[in-house]
């Protein structure tokens, strides 16, 4: 069982049933856990658009029954990892460095009866990745759909900070590299007062890269967190499309991105001005 967290997270404790709605089941985490783990809706909502944003046409068009998978770079004590595995995904292979959390979240996934549907992996994410891209380079029957990341931001203290900068996660452009070398759709869970310059240097630098900011507002005009959703370059989608040759696939995508995000912001509001671009 989690232990009551000391005086000075009493804020957190009071939002437990936000982070797990089965909190009273036995759920376990750590201190730092409180202020880290993402909220149960807010992560239902991300796996919801990663099924919808990067497995939909995989589950469609799967004649040789290709394991779709999703990574969870830093799961923590679970919470996203969980919810993809709920979600339509095969399997989830959720990764951290801290054998505890691992531990903690191996026991939160079967609380919520998730437990066969996760791959638990406990390292350093720069050397899991390495290992993960040599396993799916010779695997045929499974596929990495899409990359979730959800990295340290450093503790509470972010929240004072008029602006964070992208460069104050540890390397988080680096590992951004690793990632495209496995997939090019990458989701990035970051502070609600992260520079829109900072967003942007998190796509690729070799090539123009299609992107969606989506911002979760669980209270009123308060504006909790972002999720960034990079697309890469989805070429096949200009050859649908006229104008300039940088505007297609742009357009195609975000048309589908905007009016799937406000028919389904029901469990969690959205910003009805999310933002799509492309990094360069």
């Amino acid at each position: 069982m989690t232990r009551r967290p000391r005086h000075s997270m009493h804020k957190y404790f009071h939002q437990k049933y936000d982070l797990w709605s089965k909190y009273d089941q036995g759920i376990r985490m750590d201190r730092e856990s409180w202020y880290s783990c993402t909220p149960e809706k807010i992560a239902k909502q991300i796996s919801e658009r990663c099924d919808h944003f990067y497995n939909k046409d995989n589950r469609k068009s799967n004649e040789n029954k290709t394991k779709s998978v999703i990574i969870d770079a830093y799961c923590g004590t679970g919470s996203n990892a969980i919810q993809f595995a709920i979600t339509h995904f095969d399997y989830v292979i959720a990764i951290d460095i801290n054998e505890k959390k691992i531990a903690m979240a191996q026991w939160n996934a079967q609380v919520y009866g998730v437990s066969d549907k996760i791959e638990f992996i406990c390292g350093d994410i720069f050397e899991v990745m390495h290992i993960l891209q040599m396993r799916f380079r010779q695997s045929n029957n499974e596929k990495i759909q899409a990359i979730y990341m959800s990295p340290p931001w450093g503790g509470p203290a972010y929240i004072d900070q008029p602006v964070y900068q992208i460069d104050q996660i540890p390397g988080i452009l680096g590992l951004m590299q690793k990632c495209r070398q496995l997939t090019a759709n990458i989701v990035v869970y970051l502070p609600r007062n992260i520079t829109i310059r900072g967003t942007v240097d998190l796509g690729s630098s070799s090539t123009e890269e299609c992107y969606c900011i989506e911002y979760f507002t669980p209270q009123k005009w308060k504006v909790k967190a972002i999720a960034v959703y990079f697309f890469g370059d989805r070429q096949l989608d200009c050859s649908k499309s006229e104008g300039n040759e940088n505007s297609p696939h742009l357009t195609s995508i975000t048309n589908e991105i905007q009016k799937y995000i406000l028919k389904k912001a029901v469990d969690v509001q959205v910003n009805k001005k999310a933002q799509f671009g492309y990094s360069k």
